[in-house]
């Protein structure tokens, strides 16, 4: 047996290196000091993609009850990411993401279509996703997508999501240790090793909502994101939390229905709002959900407007201008739902448009005629 002698003296560093296990085998195992061990890693382990929640090399959960929201939110994530946007006025590092749909890729697709988000991709494996019996095969599989991405994009971290885990677990309970552990723990050491970060969607309690289910992917997860349903609106509640504060309310969304040009729908986040009440997305890049159709509506009508005015007076620029109810019109069109679900949410989100000074509205004429004009000239173009 190795003998291994610690004894240093007083502000002396311990030498590192390879302890041999006998003389017919070779050493299996490094001591590392925590500098000699960081550095070792491929990656940067302090990188957080989302501040004070994920971190590279660690293994995350989005969790609610069933159809409440989970998959909406990755993919708001998963935007943030891509864009290297914030997220609930929190910063993120540009990422590679990823989406591995084991149920349901349409609906991940309907959605991505529903936001025109061609940069985040879905996984289409020709013999599925398990985290079964066949786990080992997948995650090997998920080791050359992140492998691949990283080729493409070396400066990107990569991320994949995995929606849901009860569905990739093929029937077995994810109440059961033995059946959780080691596709769970696997995953979190190819996140480790190859300085990824991988998001698992689950179910929460049926009797406790801000409980997850198993205790495999709690006690590996390094942030629990959990969604729980108060009327119209999501919380958005932290869990555990590793890389910073834990158990609190960080914020609440809104869903709204999109139908795309294919006739297909979608549920998408209209809003986020951080917990003090202020819109999560203030920038003109962040304009998601009906805003961002809105916005579309409203560029693509300014470009082709012949209408000309002078808010300043003659002496002052001309600018393009649309009708209002034009404007409506063409967004009731576009949007899904009742009429007076069409009302609020065209009220709500040309409001929004009206405090990120992105367009400029007046009246005029002898009517009183209600029109809007872009706020900077630079608009007309910039579409996201």
């Amino acid at each position: 047996m190795a003998k291994l002698n610690f004894k240093s003296e007083p502000g002396e560093e311990f030498q590192s290196v390879p302890v041999p296990a006998n003389d017919n085998k070779k050493a299996k195992f490094t001591l590392l000091s925590y500098e000699e061990y960081k550095a070792s890693r491929a990656y940067d382990t302090s990188v957080m993609i989302i501040e004070g929640l994920m971190r590279v090399g660690t293994l995350s959960s989005v969790n609610a009850r069933p159809s409440k929201g989970k998959t909406g939110l990755a993919i708001n994530i998963a935007c943030a990411l891509v864009d290297g946007a914030p997220f609930l006025t929190r910063s993120t590092q540009k990422c590679s993401v990823v989406y591995i749909p084991v149920e349901d890729g349409n609906d991940v697709a309907n959605r991505l279509h529903a936001l025109d988000r061609k940069d985040i991709k879905i996984l289409d494996a020709d013999e599925g996703f398990s985290l079964g019996n066949g786990f080992k095969k997948s995650v090997e599989l998920a080791r050359d997508v992140i492998r691949t991405v990283k080729e493409a994009d070396p400066e990107r971290v990569p991320v994949l999501i995995i929606d849901t885990l009860r569905a990739a677990l093929e029937g077995k309970s994810v109440l059961d240790d033995a059946n959780t552990s080691p596709p769970l723990n696997a995953l979190r050491k190819l996140a480790e090793d190859e300085g990824a970060c991988i998001i698992i969607l689950n179910h929460t309690n049926r009797s406790d909502p801000k409980n997850t289910k198993g205790e495999t992917l709690e006690s590996i997860a390094n942030t629990e994101l959990i969604l729980i349903e108060e009327g119209d609106w999501f919380q958005i509640w932290v869990g555990k939390n590793r890389a910073g504060k834990a158990h609190y309310l960080a914020g609440k969304l809104r869903f709204t229905s999109r139908e795309n040009d294919d006739g297909s729908q979608a549920a998408v986040v209209d809003e986020i709002v951080t917990i003090d009440g202020q819109p999560a997305e203030q920038s003109e890049e962040r304009i998601t959900g009906d805003r961002k159709v809105l916005r579309d509506i409203i560029q693509t009508m300014i470009m082709e407007s012949t209408r000309e005015h002078r808010p300043y007076g003659y002496d002052g620029p001309v600018v393009k201008i649309v009708s209002v109810s034009k404007v409506r019109t063409a967004f009731y069109r576009r949007k899904d739902g009742s009429q007076e679900g069409k009302r609020k949410a065209f009220n709500r989100c040309i409001g929004a448009l009206l405090e990120y000074e992105w367009i400029v509205r007046d009246e005029i004429g002898e009517n009183d005629e209600p029109v809007i004009w872009l706020a900077s000239k630079a608009n007309e173009t910039n579409r996201q």
